[in-house]
């Protein structure tokens, strides 16, 4: 069957209208750099982590606008994105509300339609802390619920014990809303290689599209400590070993099918921009470092998308990284 709709999760820091309006390049914010890359990757839903609880949801709305602006420009009208920004993902009254921030999720109105969007926290499933956002993307008469999670920091993250809770979540759900279809995403803050900890989602049918990939941006600081192996790790396409540190991020589905799973390695694709930029007339070791203090402007961790298909096609496995599209003359 056809495929369903693609899907990007990404965990942007702390995203504000500070954050949004900060420059990656000379007239290029942030916003407008994360909006090309949405386009690039052709999502037609993006679950955003770490909206902040002041101005964030007026960030939601600028980046919305960046994404039509771009459409509208390639083509008049054609800019149909539309943004939700959620509630608080700690109560006000919850012994741990200086840990909330906000999700936001925004589509693509002509491909899909996003119901019944909340804050889980009225499923009765307790969380230690930040609790997930729930929504259903509807293709036609086809809904697919959807979980997008940021979760405890690791510091605080209980292995098997705090996933547990997720999976007893998404079981809630699906006897609620009777949809067997579910793709649960986020920043899961633990090792998303780790067969153990991840075994209540798999003992649900649960598939993991990144299991282990890395997806956070190294520090600066480790990088120079390093700086030699790295580059030769740049140099050679080792670009996960060279730019990202921990396997956080992952993609969940369950009878569904990801046909197309990608990881966009920013500091990568920031590097790419650099080089091709002729006002940068700098030693390459200076571009990579001056890539991954970009890198880091928008955000510290990395992007990943997959096409959500009916399950009768068959999952390859692996990942792609994303490499810049070639211009056309």
């Amino acid at each position: 069957m056809a495929e369903l709709f693609d899907y990007m999760s990404w965990n942007i820091e702390k995203f504000s209208k500070k954050h949004a309006a900060k420059e990656v390049f000379r007239n290029i914010a942030v916003v407008n750099w994360i909006a090309r890359i949405i386009l690039d990757m052709e999502a037609s839903v993006l679950g955003v982590m770490e909206v902040t609880l002041g101005d964030g949801a007026d960030a939601c709305v600028l980046l919305k606008d960046a994404i039509n602006d771009i459409l509208n420009q390639q083509k008049p009208g054609s800019g149909s994105w539309k943004v939700l920004v959620s509630d608080r993902s700690v109560a006000e009254s919850h012994k741990e509300k200086k840990k909330a921030d906000k999700y936001a999720v925004f589509w693509d109105s002509k491909k899909v339609d996003i119901q019944g969007m909340e804050i889980a926290d009225g499923w009765k499933v307790k969380f230690a802390d930040r609790s997930p956002l729930y929504w259903k993307t509807v293709l036609g008469a086809i809904p697919v619920s959807c979980l997008l999670w940021h979760a405890p920091q690791p510091k605080n993250h209980q292995k098997e014990k705090t996933i547990k809770l997720l999976a007893d979540l998404a079981t809630t759900i699906t006897a609620n809303t009777n949809i067997q279809k579910m793709v649960i995403s986020g920043d899961f803050n633990y090792n998303t290689g780790s067969t153990a900890v991840y075994k209540p989602l798999t003992d649900l049918k649960f598939a993991g599209l990144f299991d282990g990939e890395r997806t956070t941006l190294t520090t600066l600081k480790s990088f120079l400590k390093d700086e030699q192996n790295r580059m030769k790790m740049v140099a050679s396409g080792d670009y996960d070993e060279a730019f990202l540190a921990s396997a956080y991020d992952n993609v969940f589905i369950r009878d569904l099918a990801g046909n197309y799973n990608a990881k966009v390695c920013v500091p990568y694709v920031v590097l790419e921009d650099i080089q091709n930029n002729v006002s940068f007339q700098i030693v390459t070791r200076l571009q990579v470092q001056e890539a991954m203090k970009k890198a880091k402007l928008i955000s510290d961790h990395m992007p990943l998308v997959t096409t959500i298909s009916e399950p009768t096609q068959v999952r390859p496995t692996g990942f792609t990284v994303w490499h810049e599209p070639a211009s056309e003359d």
